[in-house]
C-alpha cells in the first residue's frame, strides 16, 4: 500500500532512512548534528566515528546511490514558512560524498527551497527540484529550477520559470515533469529536458492540482486536482493524464473531490477516493486504468487514507466513516461494505487476516478501537481505550495531534527522499520505519493500543476480545514499535524512551532524556534513541539502552549505511 504527498513536518529530530536491499546485519550510520553543520559516519554498535565532514548548511536530509557508494546530504537553506509555502533567503545546495571516508566529491548550488529528490531507476543520478516561490509579486517570486546530480557530482540543470509545487521524473532519469501551481496564474505542466537543459512549452491543466502520481510504467502520468467536498467550497476535483514518453496530455476526466489516493495496483491501476462535489451527488471509490475511469462505484464518505492488506486485494478506507473494500482481481467492480464509524484513522490486521483493528478518536472525549471480523466485515467489539480519569484532564487536545502525525509522518517518507520512481500497493515504500498507533504481537493474541487522551497504552486479548492491562506512555508519542520478535515494545515521547516487555507488560522501563526523544531503525533491526545532545544504541531484542554518546548537540539520523 503507498499514500501521497502530504507536505513536510518538522521536529526536534528527524529521521530520514534509506533501506539498501542486502545490507549486512550491522551497518553504519550517518548522523547530523544540525547545530554544528556537519554529518559524521558512525559505528551502529559502538557509536565509535569513523569520519566526518562540514557542510555549507544545515543538513535537511541524505540520499544514497543504489550500489551504496555514493551519499547526497541536501541543506535547504535558510528563509520562513509561508501560507503559499517555504520562502528561501539563501539557495539549497547539495554536497556529494563518498559514502566511506565521506571525502566531498562535489558541493553544488541548486536553488530556492528543496522540493523532492528522487534516484532514476538505475541509481545513477539523483534528480531534486528546488521548487522556488509562488507569487505575483516580482520581488517575492522565486522561479523553480530541476537539477540532476550524478554519483561524481556532475550536475546537469534545467531553470523553470514559475514556481513548482512537485515533481515526477521519467525512469532513465533524462526528463522531468514539473507541476506549476495557480498561485501565479493558471497551474501549468512543463516538460524538463535534462539532456538539453531546456524546458518545454506549459501545458495548461483545470483546477489546481498540487500532486504529480506517476504509474508503475513509468509512462502515464497523472496530475491532480482535488477540488473542495460540498460543505468546503463544492469544488469537482479533475485528473490529467499524461504520457510522459510523449510529452503531452492524454486525458483529463472531472471527478468528484478527490479526499483520498490509494495507490496502484500492480497492472498500473489508480485507487481514489472521493467525495460529493458538484455534479457528482455520491462519494465515490474511482479505479482508473490509463486515460480512463474503469470501476465508479459508491464508497464511504469522503475517505481519506486507504489501508491495504498484503495481498492488495481488500482494504479499509478511512475517513468520515469507514468501508471495507473488496477489489478481487480487479476484474469486476470492487465491493464496497459501509460501516457507521466516525473519525477513523487507523487500522491493523492480525497476522492471520482474519480481525482487523480499527482506531478512532476526536482527541477530546473519544478514543475506541473497533474489531471487525474479515472478511465479511462483521463488527465484533467496540473497545473505549481513554480511561475514566483521562478524561478528567485539561489541555488533552495535543495527543491526537500527535497520532495526525504518524501516519503524516509515515506518508511523508514514502512520498519524498525514495530510491524508487513510482508507487504500488503491493508492498511498503516507506524508507522510514514508523511507529504505530496499534500493534499486534505475532502470535496473534494481544494487541497494544495508543491512547492519546491519556497518553496511555491499553493491551486488548484478541482471543477473549477483553481488556487487559494500562499502562502510562508519556506525552507527545511517536509510535508504538514492536521489536525482539514481539516481545519488546517501545514507544519514544516527550520525556524519553519508553520499554515494555509484552508478555508480562507491567510498569515500563524508562531512559529519560533532555527533551522529546525519537527512535530510528534500521533495515536489519539497528535501533537508536535520539535526543537534544544524546545518541544512543538501543537493543531491539529487550530495549536496553547501551552504548551512547553526546557529542552531538542537536542530532538526526540522515541514513544507514551497508
Amino acid at each position: 500500500m503507498s499514500h501521497f504527498r502530504p507536505r513536510r513536518t518538522s521536529s526536534i529530530v528527524t529521521a530520514v532512512l534509506v533501506l539498501l536491499a542486502g545490507a549486512p546485519a550491522l551497518a553504519d550510520v550517518l548522523v547530523f548534528d544540525r547545530a554544528a553543520k556537519t554529518v559524521s559516519r558512525l559505528d551502529v554498535v559502538s557509536l565509535a566515528v569513523k569520519a566526518s565532514a562540514a557542510l555549507p548548511d544545515v543538513p535537511t536530509r541524505a540520499v544514497v546511490s543504489s550500489d551504496g557508494k555514493t551519499v547526497v546530504v541536501l541543506c535547504r537553506g535558510e528563509g520562513d514558512e509561508k501560507y503559499d509555502g517555504f520562502r528561501a533567503k539563501t539557495k539549497s545546495q547539495a554536497v556529494v560524498l563518498e559514502a566511506g571516508t565521506l571525502k566531498e566529491k562535489a558541493r553544488l548550488e541548486l536553488g530556492w527551497g528543496l522540493g523532492p529528490s528522487v534516484w532514476d531507476a538505475a541509481g545513477t543520478s539523483l534528480v531534486v527540484l528546488a521548487p522556488g516561490f509562488p507569487s505575483t509579486n516580482p520581488e517575492k517570486h522565486q522561479p523553480a529550477t530541476v537539477v540532476s546530480i550524478d554519483r561524481e557530482g556532475k550536475a546537469r540543470r534545467v531553470p523553470v520559470e514559475r514556481a513548482a509545487v512537485d515533481m515526477a521524473i521519467s525512469p532513465d532519469g533524462s526528463m522531468a515533469a514539473v507541476l506549476a501551481s495557480k498561485v501565479e496564474g493558471q497551474a501549468q505542466l512543463s516538460f524538463c529536458d535534462l539532456a538539453a537543459g531546456t524546458a518545454g512549452g506549459p501545458i495548461l491543466l483545470e483546477g489546481e492540482p498540487k500532486e504529480l502520481l506517476l504509474a508503475p510504467d513509468g509512462a502515464t502520468l497523472y496530475s491532480i486536482s482535488r477540488g473542495k467536498p460540498k460543505g468546503f467550497g463544492n469544488v469537482q476535483g479533475s485528473l490529467a493524464v499524461f504520457s510522459f514518453p510523449g510529452r503531452k496530455k492524454t486525458a483529463e476526466m472531472k471527478l468528484g473531490a478527490i479526499t483520498g489516493i490509494g495507490g496502484f495496483e500492480k497492472s498500473g491501476r489508480l485507487i481514489l477516493g472521493g467525495a460529493r462535489a458538484g455534479e457528482v451527488k455520491e462519494h465515490r471509490i474511482y479505479v482508473v486504468k490509463g486515460a480512463a475511469v474503469e470501476y465508479d462505484v459508491a464508497g464511504p464518505d469522503a475517505p481519506k487514507t486507504f489501508r491495504f492488506a498484503p495481498d492488495g486485494r481488500t482494504a479499509w478506507a478511512l475517513g468520515w466513516n469507514s468501508a471495507s473494500i473488496d477489489f478481487g482481481d480487479f476484474s469486476a467492480p470492487p465491493v464496497v461494505t459501509l460501516s457507521k464509524l466516525a473519525g477513523a484513522i487507523w487500522t491493523e490486521w492480525t497476522p492471520d487476516g482474519k480481525l482487523a483493528l480499527v482506531y478512532d478518536s476526536d482527541g477530546k472525549s473519544i478514543s475506541q478501537v473497533l474489531v471487525f471480523e474479515l472478511p465479511a466485515g462483521k463488527k465484533l467489539k467496540t473497545f473505549d481505550t481513554a480511561s475514566f480519569g483521562s478524561r478528567l484532564g485539561a489541555g488533552l487536545l495535543a495527543g491526537a495531534a500527535t497520532i495526525a502525525s504518524m501516519e503524516t509522518g509515515r506518508r511523508d517518507a514514502q512520498a519524498h527522499g525514495r530510491s524508487t520512481y513510482t508507487y504500488s500497493i503491493y508492498g511498503m515504500k516507506t524508507e522510514t520505519p514508523r511507529g504505530s498507533v496499534i500493534v499486534i504481537r505475532p502470535d496473534g493474541k494481544v494487541a497494544f493500543v495508543y491512547d492519546p487522551i491519556g497518553s496511555e497504552i491499553l493491551s486488548i486479548d484478541l482471543e477473549k476480545l477483553a481488556k487487559g492491562k494500562r499502562q502510562n506512555a508519556g506525552n507527545g508519542s511517536r509510535g508504538l514499535f514492536l521489536t525482539g520478535g514481539g516481545k519488546t515494545l517501545l514507544i519514544a515521547a516527550d520525556n524519553g524512551l519508553s520499554v515494555f516487555d509484552t508478555t508480562l507488560f507491567g510498569a515500563a522501563i524508562l531512559t529519560k532524556t533532555d527533551g522529546p526523544a525519537d527512535l530510528a531503525m534500521g533495515s536489519s533491526g539497528e535501533t537508536l534513541l535520539l535526543a537534544k545532545g544524546l545518541v544512543a544504541v538501543v537493543d531491539p531484542a529487550t530495549g536496553k539502552v547501551g552504548a551512547r554518546t553526546t557529542s552531538f548537540r542537536e542530532p538526526a539520523v540522515g541514513v544507514f549505511l551497508p
